[in-house]
């Protein structure tokens, strides 16, 4: 009896850490106002009220304890949920999938090892222990690949912590397969229940030292996603300063230009008005701004664009229709998205070899309700995949993409993409919040009477 209850809290214990494990890869962190005791706690009176039940109907064998005991977890599980910050789709997703991983954990220790341990163990009560211990390092080896799943995007660069993470679990499952758990003699099944303690243990503090690597990758990434933007914020700023400073300086001199126009009109010296009409005019042309909406990060980023593209022989084409009060969003997250949009395709053009086709075309349309931004380029057909992992090619087609996105986001907007072989079109909607859609006016037509 004393073995069985050693056995019960045993299996609760390795319970409560496979769920919090299980919890942990799909959502980061706990609430904030959450104190940490009382986290742990909710866990252990959790799965101490799951350990009760089960002792309360050990002697129950009716359907009425299977359908009671598997609610009893989802429920238990669903709540415990509600120590993290998701959504209620989430929670739900991620209770019953926890559950489902347990019961195919059970399913496939009893279907795949009884006749192998039947070799080794003479009774059915130390296989039956076998195949306990090992369901629940089958789950910690689906929860394995569900976290290399997870986390495939950044493992892809790094397939040795893949490895490394599965054959833990795998070698423990070998290793308790040959552990001897004999009921009738207690001193060797302490001796193998602390040897299998060990090592789930070790595969516990080996999946979290790599989750808290990981964790510390994407840190190093975003940190270095932030230095990018922050240095591409900077030379955006830049352009828009320049434009600016351009704008009055032109300013000042029209207004030197006017006092020397009047001065020689006085003078009637209509010969040297002509020549310096003819050299300011030249001037303005020079500094004169391709496009010109009324908003600044617009006319800017549009204009400096089509003057780098055409200057290397890119066909830079634009459908500009909007006015400066039609911009839905403040000039910081516009120039976020429309200078990475822009950034991003004068880039890929850049690297297409002529006589290849290469073009760019921006088109901007204002709407009462809505600013839509189009963009469509030319592009390879073929990148190498050496190329695709370079900080360059990631800062224009993943960071750049990725701050487009969160901006659009932010914005509740839409963001959405047709990556073909050779053309890349992106197309952002940034609804106007402030909008009020005009009343409609109902007219009754009153139908004559023809009796």
């Amino acid at each position: 009896m004393f073995i069985n209850i050693i056995l019960d809290y045993t299996a609760s214990i390795i319970d409560i850490i496979l769920l919090y494990l299980y919890y942990r890869t799909f959502f980061p962190s706990h609430r904030k106002e959450i104190p940490n005791y009382l986290f742990v706690l909710s866990f252990i009176v959790a799965e101490l009220l799951l350990t009760i039940y089960a002792n309360f109907m050990r002697a129950d064998y009716s359907n009425f304890k299977m359908i009671s005991t598997i609610l009893l977890n989802l429920i238990i599980s669903y709540l415990l949920t509600y120590l993290y910050e998701a959504s209620a789709l989430a929670r739900l997703f991620v209770a019953l999938s926890a559950q489902t991983i347990f019961a195919l954990s059970e399913m496939i220790s009893a279907g795949l090892f009884p006749t192998l341990l039947s070799s080794f163990f003479p009774s059915h009560a130390d296989i039956d222990l076998s195949l306990l211990l090992i369901s629940k390092l089958i789950f910690f080896l689906i929860l394995c690949v569900i976290k290399i799943f997870w986390k495939r995007r950044l493992l892809g660069s790094m397939p040795q912590y893949s490895i490394f993470l599965l054959t833990a679990p795998i070698a423990a499952t070998i290793t308790v397969m040959a552990l001897p758990f004999p009921f009738e003699n207690t001193r060797p099944l302490y001796f193998s229940l602390i040897a299998y303690i060990f090592l789930f243990l070790l595969n516990v503090v080996n999946f979290i030292l790599l989750d808290n690597f990981l964790y510390t990758k994407e840190l190093e990434k975003e940190k270095l996603r932030l230095n990018q933007q922050i240095t591409f914020q900077s030379e955006k700023y830049n352009q828009l300063s320049e434009t600016y400073r351009s704008t009055r300086r032109i300013l000042h001199d029209t207004k030197k230009h006017y006092m020397v126009i009047n001065k020689c009109a006085q003078e009637q010296d209509y010969e040297t008005i002509l020549k310096f009409l003819k050299t300011s005019l030249d001037e303005l042309e020079r500094s004169y701004s391709l496009i010109n909406t009324g908003n600044l990060v617009i006319d800017a980023f549009v204009s400096n664009y089509m003057a780098l593209a055409q200057n290397e022989g890119i066909t830079f084409t634009t459908n500009i229709r909007i006015k400066a009060e039609q911009v839905p969003v403040e000039n910081y997250d516009l120039c976020i998205i429309l200078g990475n949009l822009l950034d991003n395709s004068l880039q890929e053009t850049r690297m297409i070899v002529p006589p290849h086709e290469r073009y760019i075309s921006v088109e901007i349309i204002g709407k009462p309700d809505k600013m839509i931004l189009h963009i469509i380029n030319s592009k390879r057909e073929f990148v190498l995949e050496d190329e695709k992992r370079t900080e360059r090619y990631m800062m224009y087609h993943g960071y750049g993409i990725k701050n487009v996105q969160n901006i659009t986001k932010k914005l509740l907007g839409s963001y959405s993409i047709h990556d073909e072989p050779t053309v890349y079109d992106v197309v952002v909607v940034l609804p106007n919040l402030k909008y009020i859609p005009p009343k409609r006016k109902v007219i009754i037509e009153r139908v004559p009477n023809t009796d």
